[in-house]
């Protein structure tokens, strides 16, 4: 399933990306990390090291008919590129939580602030999901396949049997 491009999705209200690339998030519901409700979420851009740590933490190894099988979650991917995304959260009276927050911090926010959360990430990470087609077209599924041996001619090389 593919998303659907940005400009299909109603801005958030209050939603604004500042200079270096972050996006303040008004939190309607206030996310409580402890005692201390904090009511902005403050998005960064992802670098390389996000996006490949978010893909291993999505990984699972699971036993399938034909043995041992990597498999990424796809639900568990965006959430763990989500949280490496929030660079802290604010509250009303100047406090601060430094990101990345944890799984279970992520999973106490309102569904509202969760689908601003996910735009905000949305504005910032467009071309994050090329970048991970590319990863995923290379990645581990592929390594070692019989599927990866068959598209691979001699000596690894492109093409079919010697001299095609």
């Amino acid at each position: 399933m593919t998303q659907p491009a940005l400009k299909d999705f109603t801005p958030v209200d209050g939603i604004t990306v500042a200079e270096g690339g972050q996006v303040r998030v008004p939190l309607a519901d206030g996310l409580t990390v402890g005692s201390v409700t904090y009511t902005v979420a403050v998005l960064r851009q992802l670098n390389a090291g996000a996006v490949l740590a978010a893909a291993e933490a999505a990984e699972r190894l699971v036993s399938t008919a034909t043995g041992l099988e990597l498999v990424s979650s796809p639900a568990r991917m965006g959430a763990e590129l989500l949280r490496r995304q929030i660079a802290r959260l604010e509250d009303d009276n100047g406090g601060k939580f430094d990101g990345p927050l944890s799984l279970e911090h992520l999973g106490k926010a309102s569904a509202r602030d969760l689908d601003s959360l996910n735009f905000a990430a949305r504005l910032l990470d467009q071309g994050v999901e090329k970048s991970l087609e590319g990863v995923a077209g290379r990645g581990r599924n592929a390594a070692g396949s019989d599927q990866s041996r068959d598209a691979a001619g001699p000596a690894g090389q492109p093409g079919g049997a010697a001299g095609e």
